[in-house]
């Protein structure tokens, strides 16, 4: 009876993975990790979505053992300072000087919705104590998004970026050090040597973070949507002892392909 009901349960399993795949899934396959336990659950929990979530709003089913970080939105009008130095250095690579707001006045116009308070801003910034490198101490994690990655799926011109930054314990001041484990950038070794001057500049373009817990442990993933080697996919890290490592590489998409079509 046993065998009976663990053979209907890998059928029942196959069925769903046939039937259940999104439109659009033609390359769902693991590159890395296959047979690892939390990479097979990740796949399984992309296969239940559509391919705009798994890009643009990744779901995570407590029912596999997946949680995502309970991220506590930011008002952006309370925090005005912050957001143009995370915009700046999304955009730039420095805190300073390089971001789309040329003030404070524009800053803050655009955090209460426009002049005439109507614009939601695309801009959102989430944070939540998260002991991503497990050293048993909590840090702030400040996630950064431009929420246009839907406009892709929806046929409008649109850039959409993510990014995960490490806060010191006054909430402010990044750390550097540690944000720099939560960066994966394919290329990122190329940007190093090529622009020693510039933190990251230009890195999170196209890129989706976001963070999740399973089994008690903490991952990041980042879906890929440039021009590089990973493109179409979803890498999911793991950093313990002032590392990070792929544990798991899922191609979403043939590397030719473009989802957002």
């Amino acid at each position: 009876m046993k065998r009976l009901q663990r053979w209907l349960g890998v059928t029942l399993g196959l069925a769903w993975v046939v039937v259940g795949m999104p439109a659009g899934a033609r390359g769902y396959e693991i590159l890395e990790g296959k047979g690892t336990e939390l990479c097979e659950v990740c796949l399984q929990n992309l296969l239940r979505q559509s391919a705009e979530e798994a890009v643009c709003d990744r779901q995570y089913a407590s029912e596999l053992g997946l949680n995502k970080v309970a991220w506590a939105q930011l008002n952006l009008p309370d925090h005005v300072e912050l957001l143009m130095r995370m915009n700046s250095l999304v955009r730039s690579g420095r805190e300073a000087g390089g971001g789309l707001f040329a003030n404070v006045k524009e800053a803050t116009e655009y955090a209460r919705g426009g002049a005439d308070g109507k614009r939601p801003p695309a801009i959102v910034m989430e944070r939540a104590d998260v002991d991503f490198d497990h050293d048993g101490v909590p840090d702030q994690v400040l996630r950064y998004e431009v929420r246009t990655c839907k406009r892709k799926f929806a046929g409008w011109p649109s850039l959409y970026e993510s990014a995960l930054v490490v806060l010191k314990p006054n909430g402010q001041i990044v750390d550097y050090a540690k944000t720099d484990l939560l960066i994966q950038y394919p290329l990122l070794e190329d940007l190093k040597s090529k622009y020693r001057d510039t933190w990251r500049s230009g890195i999170f373009h196209l890129q989706m973070y976001q963070v999740f817990t399973y089994k008690g442990s903490v991952y990041f993933d980042r879906w890929d949507g440039g021009s590089g080697p990973d493109t179409n996919t979803i890498s999911i890290y793991q950093t313990r002892q002032g590392q990070a490592r792929r544990v798991c590489h899922i191609r979403l998409f043939s590397p030719d392909d473009v989802p957002h079509n």
